[in-house]
């Protein structure tokens, strides 16, 4: 299943629900250029995320690394991490994405396993995330438990029991390998994505406001200067960039919702006039808001 646009709150969490209660988990085939800003912009979620790559080349954002990924590699993402993914050099990427609850690894009652083995890492900030790209031996079987999971999640009758057992494989694995070594040292990269995260939380709270970079430094208490470093450097971009991003998001769901006239639309997201907003909207989709309404609603 291919999610084209990941709904979030005004904290920035994706509110897909992953699974059922019974089996909470939910396998996605994602290609990047489907999705409606044609790349993952920044999201988070209280489940586990484990991603395959299946072709193409997909650059992972976690913080301030960027994981550089092809075919046969694969990522760990930790409960409630701030996450995008893009496509590099220019072609199309797809990979295999498997959302699950902390409770599928957990047993009925809360036991030694749970509390010695899984609890004290599912967010845990010191492990934000794995990469597996083959650079240490035992990412092989962690990546052969991946695939394992994957394949049996994606077959007609989906085989849960082997999922569950691969799940179990790259959790040991991660365990043995990751998790015994220690949580990350805090330092000016863990600094900086505090910051970078604070002004995010600020604006998507204000992103529907007339909003300046005077306005975020005052209001959280940084500089400009800062405020601008800590974005590019954890995210890879700039405040403004990031608010135009997030708008066009607010405007999509709007559009595709509501049947708002896109003036109101314009205005509800946070966009000065509907001039302005039809050329930011077809600058980052290809669309006008009237044709991507046109396409979207059924």
């Amino acid at each position: 299943m291919q999610v084209y646009d990941i709904p979030i709150d005004a904290r920035e969490r994706e509110t897909t629900q992953h699974g059922t209660a019974d089996f909470p988990l939910a396998a996605y085939t994602t290609t990047i250029s489907r999705n409606v800003l044609g790349f993952i912009n920044w999201h988070w979620h209280d489940e586990l995320q484990l991603c395959l790559v299946r072709e193409g080349l997909v650059e992972f954002r976690v913080r301030g690394a960027r994981v550089r990924l092809g075919p046969g590699q694969g990522v760990f993402v930790n409960s409630r991490e701030l996450h995008a993914a893009h496509n590099l050099e220019g072609r199309d990427s797809t990979y295999y994405c498997l959302d699950f609850s902390v409770n599928l690894l957990l047993h009925a009652g809360e036991s030694l396993v749970d509390r010695e083995y899984v609890l004290p890492y599912v967010g845990n900030k010191g492990f934000p995330y794995t990469a597996l790209d083959g650079s240490e031996a035992w990412h092989e079987g962690a990546l052969g438990a991946l695939a394992s999971a994957v394949h049996a999640m994606e077959a007609p009758r989906p085989d849960r029991l082997q999922v569950l057992i691969g799940l179990m494989q790259v959790w040991h694995e991660l365990c043995l390998h990751v998790f015994s070594a220690g949580a990350e040292e805090t330092g000016e990269g863990s600094r900086s994505w505090g910051a970078a995260f604070e002004v995010v939380r600020y604006l998507e709270q204000h992103y529907q406001e007339d909003l300046r970079l005077r306005d975020l430094a005052a209001a959280c208490g940084y500089s400009e200067s800062t405020i601008t470093r800590a974005f590019r450097k954890s995210m890879g971009t700039t405040p403004a960039e990031y608010l135009l991003d997030y708008r066009i998001e607010q405007s999509q769901r709007l559009l595709a919702a509501t049947d708002l006239p896109v003036g109101e639309v314009a205005a509800r997201s946070g966009f000065a006039s509907t001039s302005y907003f039809d050329l930011r909207f077809r600058e980052r989709t290809g669309l006008t808001p009237t044709a991507y309404r046109r396409v979207t609603v059924v």
